[in-house]
């Protein structure tokens, strides 16, 4: 009876400390395997990378897709057109304005009346003064040529409306082209030429990862001494930990911290000349000395120590 409770408690704290060392162990796997943020060591955040546009375009009308000019993978130009709807009616009127618009004829033709009809009056008046028209005569020839001013006045007004149907009939046009809203690259294409999409549903996705820009959950006392252009070195894990860490700088620092996590976002935009893929992890720090404090952390853990 006096070795139980001995016993019992020797019994207690094996468990204790078996139970204590596996749950060490299990955080350091998570750690390895991210599902977990390891805590800030010297001002080091673990971050994913995250492309600097990441657009989804599609038409503001619906429509049977006419061409598709570009594949993904295909680098674009601002203002390129990359898809378009089938829109014969639209394209008939674009040219017929623009044939208007360049033309002078109506004009001219309205000049040349009045031209005559100022040499008529001339005519009428000499004649006129020798007696040879009546008042009657020289009041018509008076009107005839008000009335071509007006004429040459409406052609002109008329060109001028013309312009404004031009840019009617090319403002309803482009909503069946699909154009590029800034330089990127083409990274997916889920529909085919003649196959029919609907009113703003996606059909296009454009990136630009140059430069890659990373939303840092940064401790939000590490955030005080910061602001927006200062450096930021990006250890990018996707290059191996013998990698340099590549500068970048910082371009935003969030006016409200989440209280919950005590963190502040930190956007850091870094330069990507290699290519690399958004979405991949990094961990980032604020001072140009880097050292390995993620894998010093789950090393300790791993080996039953407390952080």
């Amino acid at each position: 009876m006096r070795e139980g409770p001995n016993f019992l408690n020797q019994h207690f704290g094996c468990i204790y400390k078996m139970s204590r060392k596996i749950a060490y162990y299990c955080l350091a796997v998570a750690l390895a395997a991210g599902w977990l943020t390891p805590p800030s060591v010297h001002g080091q955040v673990e971050a994913v990378t995250k492309a600097r546009h990441d657009l989804k375009l599609g038409f503001t009308v619906g429509g049977k897709v006419g061409r598709v000019l570009v594949k993904p993978g295909d680098t674009v130009e601002q203002g390129q057109v990359l898809m378009e709807l089938e829109d014969e009616e639209g394209k008939a009127l674009v040219e017929l304005y623009t044939i208007r618009v360049n033309s002078d004829l109506e004009a001219r033709s309205a000049k040349a009346a009045l031209q005559l009809a100022q040499v008529e009056e001339r005519a009428i008046r000499k004649a006129f003064e020798n007696d040879a028209a009546k008042p009657i005569e020289v009041e018509r020839a008076q009107i005839r040529t008000t009335q071509a001013k007006l004429e040459l006045s409406m052609a002109y007004q008329r060109g001028e409306e013309t312009k404004h149907q031009l840019n009617q009939a090319s403002s309803r046009h482009d909503q069946y082209l699909m154009k590029a809203t800034t330089a990127g690259v083409v990274d997916l294409i889920s529909v085919s030429e003649g196959e029919l999409v609907e009113t703003l549903k996606p059909v296009l996705r454009l990136v630009v990862i140059d430069p890659l820009w990373i939303d840092a959950s940064v401790p939000t006392d590490q955030t005080l001494h910061l602001k927006p252009g200062d450096p930021a070195w990006v250890q990018v894990h996707l290059l191996g930990s013998s990698a340099q860490p590549i500068q970048g700088k910082i371009l935003h620092l969030a006016q409200v911290a989440d209280a919950a996590s005590d963190t502040r976002i930190v956007r850091v935009e870094m330069p990507n000349d290699r290519d690399l893929p958004a979405g991949g992890p990094v961990t980032i720090t604020f001072s140009p000395n880097h050292s390995d404090a993620t894998g010093k952390t789950t090393q300790r853990l791993v080996e039953g120590q407390r952080p």
